[in-house]
């Protein structure tokens, strides 16, 4: 019991560290948060506007660690693999057109 403990911590610990440490999403919280980020802001209002980040960000990784772990979700994923490939291949050329034409047009 203990041990299992000391896994599921272990994995939390990654988890979050990946989450906080992935520059992506440092890029996003600049982008979207800086127009309402001022010094002349109270403390408060921008400790609201962290915390709101912060929440919104720990239920979604909560609601897809929960939603990709079950036994369902992953039985899923393993029948629907050679699908998802092919959307994503498909999405990921379309865009790579779109953004072809839009160069030359």
């Amino acid at each position: 019991m203990k041990k299992k403990l000391k896994e599921k911590t272990i994995s939390f610990l990654q988890g979050f560290s990946i989450s906080i440490l992935n520059p992506k999403i440092l890029v996003w919280f600049i982008a979207i948060y800086s127009q309402f980020m001022s010094v002349n802001n109270d403390l408060v209002f921008n400790i609201y506007l962290v915390s709101i980040a912060g929440i919104i960000d720990a239920f979604w990784y909560i609601f897809l660690t929960l939603a990709v772990t079950t036994a369902s979700a992953l039985t899923f994923f393993q029948t629907k693999i050679l699908l998802i490939k092919k959307i994503q291949g498909f999405l990921i050329v379309a865009i790579g057109l779109a953004l072809l034409v839009d160069l030359f047009i």
